[in-house]
């Protein structure tokens, strides 16, 4: 049956060959051919040509199984893996190399179950480890489940593009950077298929956007080069650059940069791709293929003479692995930051930091940054500045390749002023303002003299409703961003309109075109500021973001511990308040207790209360949080009436998690629609 059919096919083709003008023979010819075409510019590491053939011959259909791997492998070194899952997601007999480059897609692309799912169908070889791939696989799930409160957002595309953008450093201050891009194939190439590296400078603008970049003026006679910017320093007099296989010292002129001498360091043998040099120019650590056995990079460290010259290298070989250690850079304040492929890392480089004790001469052990500095992908040059980071990524929702990223070390703000009735210019008294975004709900509530002050989050698209007396005075899209300035400024005036008997309009706010933008001026340094704040995820929804609700108790101590101090206490020793079926409207025996508690408990020994809001288990999970959380602020909200300051107390939600009756009837239900307080 199976030799019948392949013979009816056979039949069909030469019919249709013949009649087309095409024969077979000269068909396979130019597939061979187109095939050995495409091979050779891959060999030759040029993955943008090579695919180009490849994809030809998938189109024909010629030796799917094949060609899928080769174009598979390009698109991998192109860091375009949701091309690999495009390509062979749809071959209908795929091979074991075939569904090996697909969980590495879905892994490259954080689909990180179905990558593990896919290598169900794998076996272990000399090309694949398939039990380290796993672990890989699980501790991807694991690394990414918590991310840290950190923002990494993209330069966007005025910047970045489908091929490399990289190596970011900032340019006399943290709002000017320079940077090497390479474009796509023009009439200058080199032997990969893309331009020459260029560097480019770009600032930031008062909208918070980058302006269009441009070329660095560089006094340099070659066209056909490669120029990539490494350190800039002495107030932007000096500067470290890459250049055709070697590092060099630069130095403004005139308002140009030439190319000054090649450094040297005694007894080198191999390649230099990246350094940093210290303040006074008496320290340089750079990564280097000196005395590697296998080729991979490592982390050197080298120190300046009486004569000028720099002395033999030594490596750090305690952060040093049998994989590539690569872009060292260190802050003003000591930190040493660079990335590397070994050690724990989840992609290809991920970003770690370690410091250098001075009493034993030995470097910390390097930790990795986590997520979302690092990702599955390429992490790599990553510098600092104060609260302000930069990092050359080919993560997951780039443009292509390597992009340029800027992070933000915390991801909330505090932003402070006044409810002003518009007409009449009066600060507006207990006015409540109501924030949602992403699937989180924060309130806060104006004083007797209109002021208010909340943390919120930055650079998400936050709907915003002030309403008083239950009358909406006003609902809106915002967004805050941040600028990095010398000194802090973050007053923002709500100016809304008369109240009425009637709520106002409600635009529809369906686009970041229809929002408002809140300008908060952040100053930038290594010290604690009180102006931002750190909430990781998991924190995130049980999180009360209200200065009038967040005391400096519950800001300064760990979570986990006021947890396990509010566990302490038994459901039996605490004053549980009830509510009905899918309200948090307070009752009046609930405030009767109350007020019995304000009485008795509080004025007797109050110090802090706590106030734990509860659901049943009907309604799903998100809702039933947002509920407690209600729940809670109710009471909180009936206390600052009572005379309770605010930061005397401390919300949060726990939904349906902490269940006082796990039964399933009426009884049970009532009990768990609750508010505990505890003081302690």
């Amino acid at each position: 049956m199976r030799k019948d059919y392949i013979k009816i096919q056979i039949i069909f083709l030469l019919f249709l060959s013949m009649h087309t003008g095409l024969y077979m023979p000269v068909e396979a010819q130019n597939n061979d051919k187109l095939f050995r075409k495409g091979l050779r510019y891959f060999n030759k590491e040029n993955y943008i040509r090579a695919q180009e053939y490849f994809e030809i011959l998938l189109d024909s259909g010629w030796n799917k199984n094949k060609v899928s791997t080769y174009v598979s492998h390009c698109y991998f070194q192109l860091h375009q893996p949701e091309r690999v899952e495009k390509i062979v997601g749809n071959l209908e007999n795929p091979s074991s190399d075939n569904i090996h480059d697909l969980a590495l897609a879905k892994y490259y692309t954080e689909q990180f179950k179905s990558s593990l799912f896919l290598t169900n169908n794998l076996i272990d070889s000399t090309e694949l480890d398939l039990n380290s791939f796993q672990k890989k696989i699980q501790f991807a799930i694991e690394f990414y489940r918590n991310p840290k409160g950190f923002i990494v957002q993209s330069f966007g595309k005025e910047i970045n593009s489908p091929y490399r953008e990289y190596s970011t450093v900032m340019y006399n201050d943290f709002n000017t950077l320079l940077y090497a891009s390479r474009e796509e194939e023009s009439s200058s190439t080199d032997y990969d298929g893309l331009t020459f590296e260029e560097i480019q400078i770009t600032s930031i603008d008062t909208s918070n956007n980058w302006v269009e970049p441009r070329s660095l003026e560089m006094k340099i006679e070659n066209d056909n080069r490669h120029d990539a910017p490494v350190q800039i320093y002495d107030h932007g007099t000096k500067m470290i650059s890459y250049h055709n296989g070697h590092l060099y010292k630069s130095e403004l002129k005139d308002q140009t940069w030439e190319l000054g001498s090649q450094l040297k360091i005694k007894g080198i043998m191999g390649t230099m791709t990246h350094c940093h040099i210290s303040d006074d120019e008496q320290i340089i650590y750079f990564s280097s293929d000196h005395l590697s056995i296998n080729g991979d990079l490592d982390l050197f460290k080298s120190v300046k003479l009486e004569d000028g010259s720099w002395d033999t290298p030594v490596p750090l070989t305690e952060l040093n692995t049998d994989q590539d250690e690569d872009s060292p850079f260190i802050t003003m304040e000591g930190t040493l930051y660079f990335s590397s492929r070994g050690h724990n890392s989840i992609g290809g480089y991920d970003v770690f930091e370690s410091k250098y004790n001075e009493n034993d001469s030995s470097w910390s052990a390097p930790k990795n940054l986590g997520y979302p500095i690092n990702s599955v992908a390429e992490d790599i040059f990553y510098t600092r500045d104060g609260k302000l980071g930069y990092i050359s990524s080919s993560r997951k929702g780039g443009y292509g390749s390597l992009d340029l990223y800027r992070v933000f070390l915390f991801n909330k703000v505090r932003v402070a002023g006044k409810i002003v009735d518009e007409k009449r210019g009066v600060p507006l008294p207990s006015v409540r303002i109501d924030l949602q975004y992403d699937s989180s709900y924060l309130h806060g509530y104006s004083d007797i003299k209109g002021n208010y002050e909340m943390f919120v989050p930055i650079n998400t698209r936050m709907n915003v409703k002030i309403t008083k007396d239950s009358l909406n005075l006003m609902e809106g899209g915002y967004i805050v961003n941040v600028f990095f300035k010398d000194e802090n400024n973050n007053e923002y005036n709500f100016n809304v309109g008369e109240t009425t008997d009637e709520p106002t309009a409600i635009a529809d706010f369906a686009t970041d075109d229809d929002v408002t933008r809140i300008n908060i001026d952040i100053q930038n340094d290594f010290n604690t500021n009180p102006y931002i704040a750190t909430i990781p995820l998991l924190h995130e929804k049980v999180w009360v973001d209200s200065l009038n609700v967040l005391s400096e108790k519950y800001r300064n101590i760990r979570e986990d511990q006021l947890a396990k101090e509010a566990e302490s206490y038994h459901e039996e020793d605490s004053i549980i308040v009830r509510f009905g079926y899918d309200s948090y409207a307070l009752s009046k025996e609930s405030k009767v207790i109350l007020d019995k508690f304000y009485r008795d408990k509080w004025n007797s020994n109050g110090k802090t209360l706590r106030i734990n809001g509860h659901t049943d288990l009907r309604g799903n999970e998100a809702y039933n949080l947002k509920l407690s959380l209600q729940r809670a602020r109710s009471v909180y909200r009936y206390f600052l009436v009572k005379g309770i300051s605010g930061s005397n107390m401390i919300v949060q939600g726990f939904g349906e998690s902490q269940l006082a009756d796990t039964s399933k009837n009426n009884i049970a239900h009532s009990k768990n629609r609750r508010v505990r307080l505890i003081c302690f």
